[in-house]
């Protein structure tokens, strides 16, 4: 079987007529970018170099792919191996570039450090020789930006990221052999770089460093206010009842409903409640005090971690049933929907059976057929279901 995978580069047409051609290529970001006439990638299409035939632009394409197939092979021409060892860098000023290259390094009053440099391990830092950035700094492979009032940030120039990146193919291949200390490279700036540990600084570093505090702690304080939003939302979300319960707490409030059926709205009302926002949660509980004659379900219910209340109408019914109900309802109800940790005390609610017991109410109240006390054991029958012999199931038990 053959497998075709497409050319990462191609020639773009900029206009219908086709008279104007870039290159193209996938490989430099999570976008295809166009490339200058040397071959290098390019944010802006319109920096790109634009060929006037399909011809020029595949030409292009040709030698740009050709040193991706010579940096993927770790090929080098002799002149590429003349130029990685011009720069002749040692390892500690390798090792500081790759830092720099990362935005591992910050320069404060007490010199530069380079932090999280471990591959392995957490909050493992370096300080970095005085001299050494400067150094890299003047020939121009780094550069300089200010982060906060007494703080400045390190990054590579382009110069900086060829220079690391064709010295460290070369050591690949062994054509090159580091130095013992570091090279002093030819200055190409113009002035003395100014250390802040002696308190120097370039004319607006401190009106820039300030301005990129203030932005950082203004996206954090927008950030932090919108999760708030999102919680505040959340919270208000899960205190409001669906159509489904306000029916149900409706229902609950109707005269002329028996225990049976007051039991099975009960049960429909808790599984809208808890599966709202988490289907399978267990979360239901008895109120402290569950002894024969105290016996009722809690005044809250946790929904996927919001503690919510139940509404005064729908608590005052609920308060009350449990404990009113027959031996034999009262097992029926716990056998349905609920299994009991007995060394606990805590109630699970059977979601399944609950919501089958709700839908079976909320199919008769929207057909218009109110519950009557004489109709309502058809929606609850205690015997239709096994009886406990005990008002408490088995530690796990599940409903029939």
């Amino acid at each position: 079987m053959t497998y075709n995978t497409p050319t990462p580069a191609r020639a773009v047409a900029l206009d219908l007529r086709e008279t104007k051609w870039v290159a193209k290529c996938d490989r430099h970001g999570p976008v295809s970018m166009a490339l200058d006439k040397y071959g290098d990638p390019v944010a802006d299409v319109s920096a790109a170099y634009v060929y006037t035939s399909r011809a020029e632009a595949d030409e292009a394409v040709r030698l740009h792919l050709h040193r991706h197939a010579a940096q993927d092979r770790d090929v080098m021409t002799p002149d590429d191996i003349d130029a990685a060892q011009a720069l002749n860098f040692s390892r500690d000023q390798w090792r500081a570039l790759g830092w720099m290259r990362e935005g591992k390094v910050r320069e404060t009053a007490d010199g530069f450090t380079a932090f999280d440099i471990s591959p392995d391990k957490a909050d493992v830092s370096a300080k970095i020789n005085k001299r050494r950035v400067p150094g890299l700094w003047l020939a121009g492979f780094v550069r300089v930006s200010a982060v906060a009032p007494g703080v400045r940030a390190f990054g590579l120039t382009d110069e900086g990221e060829d220079a690391f990146r064709r010295w460290s193919q070369a050591m690949r291949i062994g054509a090159v052999t580091e130095p013992e200390k570091d090279t002093k490279h030819v200055a190409v700036k113009d002035g003395p770089y100014r250390w802040l540990s002696a308190g120097d600084t370039w004319p607006g570093e401190a009106e820039a460093a300030q301005a990129a505090a203030d932005a950082e702690a203004k996206a954090k304080a927008e950030a932090a206010a919108l999760r708030k939003a999102e919680k505040e939302r959340a919270a208000l979300k899960a205190a409001t009842p669906t159509d489904d319960e306000l029916v149900v707490i409706d229902a609950l409030g109707r005269e002329g409903l028996d225990e049976n059926a007051a039991a099975v709205l009960s049960a429909a009302y808790i599984g809208h409640v808890i599966t709202r926002y988490r289907p399978g949660a267990t979360s239901v509980r008895l109120d402290e005090g569950s002894n024969d004659d105290e016996r009722h379900v809690s005044r809250t219910y946790n929904v996927n971690g919001v503690e919510k209340p139940i509404t005064t109408e729908a608590d005052d019914r609920l308060s009350g049933i449990p404990a009113n109900l027959t031996d034999a309802t009262a097992d029926t109800w716990h056998a349905l929907c609920t299994s009991v940790n007995e060394r606990y005390g805590v109630y699970r609610l059977d979601l399944q059976a609950a919501m089958d017991a709700g839908r079976a109410v909320l199919a008769v109240l929207a057909a218009g057929e109110e519950p009557e006390g004489e109709k309502s054991p058809k929606l609850l029958n205690p015997a239709d279901c096994t009886p406990h012999t005990s008002r408490t199931s088995s530690p796990g038990s599940n409903p029939p």
